[in-house]
């Protein structure tokens, strides 16, 4: 903790401490603005200075401890919105709903709960925290503490591992892209993950921006250009993945594979327009070659020329197969809407585009032409040249 009370009950502050050169010896008795029970004053060479509750103490208010990284970006994201000439509390603790967030700002008669969260918590606690804060008109914000692991780079954009945790501080921007936020106090930079492609559940493919702390506003504004997927890294993507579903899942208990053959499909030789990026999809965690194709087998493959394709249909049909388990969508506690409907939508837009259908009004398509199944690998190359010519053909 940064903040405790002294023995005459004033808030003492550790920031302001440091930076007014105040002295504060050890022996000091402190306490727990939340609990009130006593606490240490530690500090020295190496180790920042923070308050810290006795051994076997039971506050509320804390369910973790801090790291060095942790309480120095705290301090770095308090100092830059101190100097903001924002209203800015650390840990203020909020009675009514018995939480309390890293920082508490307020700007434009908005308030915001500023979690800086460094270490693994369960995705139950984020969604909790957050519905409290929403609950008494605060709006809470989120901010991953580290680096992104980059596992390789292609073109404009690098692919990075995220693990379920990372995904859970990801937001929609103005632009429908998700993106994430994150700073590394060690290099004072704050960074965002935008145009966040997955490619396989932990894969994925996105742009860095990286800026100094010292140059950004609150809330955050930065901007962003659209970036296309390189076709053919798409296609070799989907193609390993493929094939590694083939390998390594037990093809009678896995549900896709199940209906691919059941259907007397084969998983090699699939329509290509099964399998495309849209917009939105990363709230599945599904692949989408997994879900595009619950939504051609059950919705529109016996569809005819001519007939209506309504996008409410299909999406009764994405949230059966939800039910069923055989779609798996990600938890993000920071996303307001489950965007299904979208996502759904946008891959519609593509087929539109592709000329398989024609949208007489938003959300009714009307059938102008079926997909056409590769009999072999000679007919899947021709197919997705074919529809590689009319994706970037302008």
């Amino acid at each position: 903790m940064l903040t405790a009370l002294n023995e005459t009950g004033e808030l003492v502050n550790l920031i302001f401490s440091q930076e007014k050169g105040t002295s504060l010896k050890k022996d000091q008795p402190f306490f727990c603005p939340h609990c009130k029970e006593k606490v240490v004053l530690k500090k020295g060479n190496v180790k920042i200075p923070h308050f810290s509750h006795l051994p076997f103490a039971n506050c509320g208010s804390t369910s973790e401890p801090e790291s060095a990284f942790h309480l120095q970006g705290k301090i770095d994201l308090f100092k830059w919105l101190h100097y903001k000439g924002l209203i800015v509390e650390v840990e203020k603790y909020l009675p009514k709903i018995q939480q309390r967030p890293d920082l508490l700002v307020w700007k434009k008669r908005k308030i915001y709960a500023i979690e800086y969260q460094c270490s693994s918590i369960p995705l139950e606690d984020m969604i909790k925290r957050s519905r409290c804060y929403t609950s008494v008109g605060i709006e809470p914000f989120w901010i991953f503490g580290g680096t992104f692991d980059i596992k390789g780079n292609y073109h404009l954009m690098n692919i990075y591992k995220l693990n379920d945790f990372h995904w859970a501080f990801t937001q929609f921007n103005r632009d429908d892209q998700i993106h994430l936020f994150s700073y590394d106090p060690n290099t004072k930079n704050f960074s965002l993950l935008s145009h966040l492609t997955p490619v396989t559940v932990t894969k994925v493919l996105a742009s860095q921006t990286t800026l100094p702390l010292s140059k950004l506003d609150f809330p955050f504004n930065f901007s962003t250009n659209y970036i296309n997927i390189d076709f053919h890294f798409w296609l070799n993507e989907k193609r390993k993945w493929v094939q590694k579903k083939m390998i390594y899942a037990k093809n009678l208990k896995d549900p896709f594979l199940n209906a691919i053959y059941y259907n007397n499909h084969s998983p090699l030789l699939l329509p290509p327009q099964i399998g495309i990026p849209v917009n939105f999809m990363g709230i599945c965690k599904s692949h989408p070659i997994e879900w595009q194709y619950y939504l051609w087998t059950d919705g529109f493959i016996h569809t005819k020329i001519g007939e209506m394709i309504f996008l409410s249909n299909l999406e009764r049909i994405f949230h059966k197969r939800i039910q069923r388990k055989h779609i798996k969508m990600r938890q993000l506690p920071l996303i307001k809407h489950d965007f299904i409907k979208q996502m759904i939508y946008h891959y519609l837009k593509k087929l539109t585009y592709l000329g398989h259908l024609f949208e007489i009004q938003k959300g009714q398509f009307q059938m102008n032409k079926s997909f056409s199944i590769p009999n072999n690998i000679e007919d899947m190359i021709k197919f997705e040249k074919e529809m590689e010519k009319k994706l970037y053909s302008e």
